[in-house]
């Protein structure tokens, strides 16, 4: 894999922060111009995508630099160093939708109108950063494997993967949750053109879809950064402990199934973003 893209002079581009810029932007070009459609002022949106990104990042790099406050308690400058990677997605989704949740405040928005029109290119972009971000930059690995490319990958050997398991074939993780944000992004289109009946509920989904998903997959990650939560709990292929994703996917979990439910009981004069002319 390839964690450095390319050196220009004494700059170096990363992977990673490219990866990361280029789902922001296709995310937020895709939710302007679905915003367009459904007459939603493209400024707000945009306004708000800005605000978002900054939410997101420093949530991420929070949660992250906490999981690893050992190391970074003797290097505290590199908490900065977004660039190389470190960002933990739970940080920066709740990151994200505090900051959203306080400038549509600020601007007298509707939250779940908005939070409807974003999640479905919220999946797509998660997809794009693990394929191209976190798979590339060689973070965010699976368990040693016998298994052939793409199940499992050899990274290369100064990528964090590489270093971990000099020359060993590890599961793709990457890849298998950016198949998961691909499919969170294809579903919930589909829902909303043919279930959605009001605001809140592809939140909901989202919420619901993507943490049970990221629960299984933990169990793949071989990434011992994650860290661990509680005592071994002895599953059926062997007894650990919770990982930190995995004990936030569960409140994540039931309080997606708590926005789906309301959403979807409200009185009919609710008012949704289901695109005219659907059914």
């Amino acid at each position: 894999m390839h964690p450095i893209l390319f050196h220009y002079g004494p700059i170096t581009i990363h992977t990673y922060g490219v990866a990361m810029a280029t789902a922001f932007i296709v995310a937020i070009y895709l939710a302007t111009r679905k915003g367009k459609k459904l007459g939603i002022d493209p400024n707000i949106v945009l306004d708000m995508s800005f605000w978002i990104m900054i939410g997101s990042i420093i949530g991420a790099r929070i949660v992250f630099i906490i999981t690893m406050w050992d190391y970074y308690i003797q290097h505290p400058l590199e908490m900065l160093e977004i660039w190389k990677g470190g960002l933990v997605f739970y940080g920066g989704l709740f990151g994200g939708i505090l900051s959203m949740y306080i400038y549509l405040k600020w601007v007298k928005q509707e939250f779940f109108k908005f939070g409807d029109l974003i999640s479905p290119y919220m999946g797509l972009g998660y997809a794009i950063h693990r394929a191209f971000g976190c798979y590339m930059n060689g973070c965010c690995y699976g368990k040693p494997t016998t298994l052939p490319w793409p199940i499992g990958s050899v990274f290369a050997p100064n990528s964090d993967a590489g270093m971990a398991y000099p020359g060993q074939r590890l599961l793709s993780t990457e890849l298998f949750e950016s198949v998961n944000g691909l499919i969170l992004f294809f579903f919930l289109l589909w829902y909303e053109r043919h279930l959605k009946k009001h605001d809140g509920e592809l939140v909901g989904l989202f919420l619901v879809l993507y943490s049970f998903n990221r629960f299984i997959i933990e169990f793949f990650r071989g990434d011992v950064i994650r860290g661990f939560i509680g005592p071994a709990i002895h599953w059926p292929w062997g007894a650990s402990p919770l990982s930190t994703s995995q004990f936030i996917a569960i409140p994540t979990f039931i309080a997606g199934w708590i926005i789906f439910f309301w959403a979807r009981s409200r009185k009919e004069n609710g008012k949704s973003t289901k695109l005219q002319g659907t059914k």
